[in-house]
């Protein structure tokens, strides 16, 4: 480096093959920050250059709307640049720039929003109408609760097959909203595609079978296990247990004996057992309970007792050591039994649920409504069974290239291969089976990122894809490993810590590939030490307290855990507010000279929203102005919980806690001393019991509350929620009350979020006041994320987020909270 000469790249053989060879099909494993997205633009540039590609024939594919916004941009960038590069012909400029005109002609999308736009190319062999809608994520769960709801209610009739195997299903200890939670795992996966495994049932449950399978398709297949088959069983145990009580005398502490406790401790499952058998249910449930009591039990674990005290003589092993064996052979004999008996009842009720998904799945497409996984298997079944649509849309995508592959499902994988097959191959309907044209295919994805379970991403089709490619297709998998994102010592510790958690299983895990730093260590590292004060920092690279770029905050505080979140919230605040004053220095992005860090040059992530109401407050009390980013995470701050709580007493006066939440709220400020005084006044809380004039007067703040809920549930009939949140704005006057916050734009921010979402749900026929908070409590609920509004321009704020919503993007400075949680287990 002290030529001047620039460092070479550790993988750059392999990013110049990826740009230059453009007749092969390549899997590209590339880790965080190594220019992924960079590489994969310059392979569509080199591709338009030399005149391989026409823009409009590109299909671009990647995880976000925001992403696939920024790929376009930078395809645009680079088109412009090659269009005026003076190293290269006159042919290739003009076709960058022909192509950097039409760019919006290439399909730059999602995947979903990709397989919408075939659909709608192909709407009449697709069995669609022209003009058919999508449902996002919520709207989706919104109408499926409806439909559910109805179909359980009302569909059951007393007498019908239908009801007797829900019943039968119910009583064993079927939960009425596992079921739901069943059925919409049902509702989100391919009809002709199993859903992954889950339990139900709770302990000793079974898994889902596969849908599709003989056991779905013919419902006595799933006959219930006898009554006498589970009498049986019960004697058995009841005759082991009364084994077992006949070695007790051997026991020479009696009743002192830890063993002889414990098996007392059995005494109520056994006098269940028999009242069972003397008392049986025609259809064995109440066997089958009082079994399963015995199963949650874990007789299995009941290991106490020393063979010291215990009398073996005469017999040929110590009676601690059959009683243990016995025990255990209690616990197999019972939980196989119980198991057998649910799965059984299960697939049952799954032949309901199955047909319950197919037929809604038929509806949705007569009234001409998908829902993202809709658009996925009508997609790839219009490529699979429609050879002609297959032809033509090869010839309309000539190039696709698949970005964040990793959090690809089965589908996706199938609808890309059906895109890019040899064209002769075109009535093959076994993906597998197809072959590739040599370069028609780049796959871009990180298996170490990858959201498994979230939205059916399966490490094992990721490997899939590389096993069809190599023999058939001649793919080629390349590793970029260089990152440019982060200096050295970073990625010292990342690699440290997941070289060691990451150690590969096939199928399950992917193997962890060391990152190699592009900037040297020692860039930024003495720009940005400064002493945190009283905060104790260690490097946790060297496992001391020293300059260098990862820090660990805090010490172990041995603290319940809210005190913990308080004080790491307290320390988050004060070490934000020190970066500042003390000027730290870091790299900007587009210019790479050192400036001053500002607070939008920072990122707290959060594992979860949990902590989120201490981290603000740590934030407040420093000074620091900060905004939420995604719309799950705004959705969880006070301002918008106080809000919703608001409106629905607003919808509902029959909502008692919804109206003392709305009366507690920062909009109307009552505290619990006025509420008290309005209880000992015979007050209630339900504006409707008293006239709405004599609610307002006496000057008490709870009744002027309840006046002004009562005027707005009036009012709400002839408003749309847009304008009832308005009203209630403008009635508690909110915007001004941002002002008292410590960050006003934030604050009303929040407030504009709740007023632009009941707009758009509105423009999507969902009107009401009900509709607007049964959003946000779906939003909450579900865990789901939104696109919240974008960051204002002269906007200098730190940036909260999930770790899932900063997917992908970059800050110069990062803090890691949450850390006080309870370890995963590898099975997480």
């Amino acid at each position: 480096m002290s030529d001047g000469m620039p460092t070479p790249l550790f993988d750059a053989a392999a990013r110049h093959r990826l740009i230059t060879d453009l007749d092969t099909t390549f899997v590209v494993d590339a880790g965080a920050g190594t220019g992924k997205t960079h590489t994969l633009v310059a392979r569509i540039v080199s591709l338009v250059a030399n005149g391989r590609l026409e823009i409009g024939a590109l299909a671009a594919i990647t995880f976000t709307e925001a992403a696939a916004a920024e790929l376009r941009d930078r395809i645009r960038g680079g088109l412009d640049r090659e269009a005026t590069n003076p190293d290269t012909s006159n042919l290739s400029r003009e076709y960058c720039r022909i192509a950097s005109d039409a760019i919006d002609e290439a399909s730059i999308q999602t995947i979903h929003a990709f397989c919408g736009t075939l659909l709608r190319t192909f709407p009449l062999e697709a069995s669609l109408p022209p003009g058919f809608t999508t449902w996002d994520t919520l709207d989706q769960s919104r109408a499926f609760d409806e439909t559910f709801r109805a179909w359980l209610r009302d569909e059951p009739e007393p007498g019908t097959v239908l009801e007797a195997d829900i019943a039968y299903a119910l009583r064993l200890g079927l939960n009425p909203e596992d079921l739901r939670e069943l059925a919409s795992r049902y509702a989100e996966a391919p009809v002709s595609d199993p859903p992954r495994p889950q339990t139900i049932y709770g302990n000793g449950s079974p898994a889902i079978p596969d849908r599709g399978t003989d056991v779905l398709s013919k419902r006595d297949a799933a006959a219930r296990v006898s009554p006498d088959a589970i009498d049986a069983v019960v004697r058995e145990v009841l005759g082991t247990f009364d084994a077992i009580e006949a070695l007790l005398p051997r026991a020479r502490k009696g009743e002192d004996d830890r063993l002889v406790r414990t098996l007392e401790g059995f005494g109520p499952d056994r006098r269940r057992l028999q009242y069972a058998l003397a008392n049986p249910d025609a259809d064995g449930v109440g066997q089958t309970l009082a079994l399963t009591s015995l199963v949650r039990r874990k007789v299995s674990g009941a290991n106490r007792g020393s063979q010291a005290d215990w009398d073996a003589s005469g017999l040929y092993e110590n009676p601690v050591v059959t009683i243990r064996r016995q025990l255990s052979a209690i616990d197999e004999l019972a939980r196989m039994t119980v198991a057998e008996v649910r799965d059984n009842a299960l697939r049952r009720v799954l032949f309901h649920v199955d047909a319950f998904t197919r037929r809604e799945a038929d509806r949705r497409r007569a009234a001409g409504v998908t829902t993202f996984q809709d658009l996925l298997t009508r997609a790839r079944d219009l490529l699979r069974d429609n050879p002609e649509v297959r032809r033509r849309a090869h010839a309309r995508w000539q190039r696709l290239f698949v970005d964040e592959f990793q959090d690809t499902d089965p589908l996706q994988a199938e609808i890309a291969w059906f895109l890019c097959a040899n064209p002769e191959q075109a009535n093959e309907t076994d993906w597998r089976a197809l072959q590739i044209v040599p370069g028609r295919l780049f796959i871009v994805g990180d298996p170490k990122q990858s959201i498994y379970r979230f939205r059916r991403a399966d490490i094992a089709v990721y490997n899939e894809v590389y096993e069809q490619l190599a023999p058939k297709s001649g793919g080629v998998r390349v590793e970029l490993v260089q990152n440019f994102r982060s200096l050295a010592p970073v990625l010292d510790w990342v690699n440290d810590e997941f070289g060691e958690a990451m150690t590969g299983a096939p199928g399950i895990q992917a193997t962890y590939i060391p990152l190699v730093a592009h900037q040297d260590s020692a860039h930024g590292q003495a720009e940005a030490h400064f002493p945190f004060g009283s905060i104790d920092v260690v490097d946790v690279v060297r496992g001391r307290i020293a300059p260098g770029v990862t820090w660990r905050l805090g010490t172990v505080v041995d603290k319940p855990v809210s005190r913990v979140r308080r004080t790491e919230a307290a320390d988050l605040g004060r070490a934000i507010r020190q970066i500042i004053d003390a000027g730290w220095l870091i790299r900007d992005r587009e210019t790479k000279q050192l400036r001053t860090a500002r607070f939008r040059d920072i990122c707290i992530l959060m594992a979860t929203r949990t902590g989120l109401q201490q981290i603000e407050i740590g934030l407040t009390a420093a000074d620091v102005p900060y905004r939420g980013v995604g719309g799950a995470l705004v959705a969880a701050t006070a301002e918008i919980r106080d809000l919703i709580a608001c409106l629905r007493a607003i919808h509902d006066p029959s909502d008692q806690v919804a109206t003392v939440a709305a009366l507690r709220s920062s909009a109307y400020g009552c505290t619990d001393a006025d509420l008290l005084s309005w209880v000992d006044a015979r007050g209630r809380f339900d504006y409707r019991t008293v006239p709405l004039a004599g609610l307002a007067t006496g000057g008490s703040p709870v009744g002027e509350a309840l006046a002004s809920l009562h005027a707005l549930h009036l009012a709400r009939i002839g408003r749309s929620a847009a304008m009832t949140v308005e009203a209630l704005a403008h009635d508690r006057m909110l915007a001004m009350g941002t002002f008292l916050h410590r960050q006003p734009r934030e604050a009303w921010r929040r407030v504009r979020l709740v007023v632009s979402q009941a707009r758009t749900l509105a423009n999507a026929g969902l009107p009401t006041l009900r509709d607007l908070v049964e959003w946000f409590d779906e939003l909450l609920d579900k865990r789901a994320d939104t696109t919240a509004q974008p960051p204002e321009g002269d906007e200098d704020a730190v940036r909260l987020m999930t770790v899932h919503g900063a997917k992908g993007l970059e800050f110069p400075i990062v803090f890691l909270t949450g850390l006080d949680g309870r370890q995963r287990t590898a099975g997480s």
